[in-house]
């Protein structure tokens, strides 16, 4: 299973679709981030129901923190 994290890196809100296997090391990178950056984790979401969000919200609709899928790193 994959998931997208969404946070705030400071700057902007950014998306990263990663793993279940790396889940927990990714939150550790964030939670560095946290530390020295600020960044603030918005959203853990499993990526089915993050893309069935996306239909549902789409960018500039009632939700538009949601990336682009092309904008998603991995």
């Amino acid at each position: 299973m994959r998931y997208v994290i969404e946070y705030f890196d400071g700057e902007d809100v950014r998306g990263v679709l990663v793993e279940q296997t790396v889940l927990e090391e990714v939150m550790d990178e964030i939670s560095h981030c946290e530390e020295e950056q600020g960044c603030v984790v918005l959203d853990v979401t499993p990526e089915e129901v993050w893309r069935d969000r996306k239909v549902a919200h789409p960018v500039g609709g009632l939700n538009p923190r949601y990336l682009p899928v092309d904008q998603l790193m991995s």
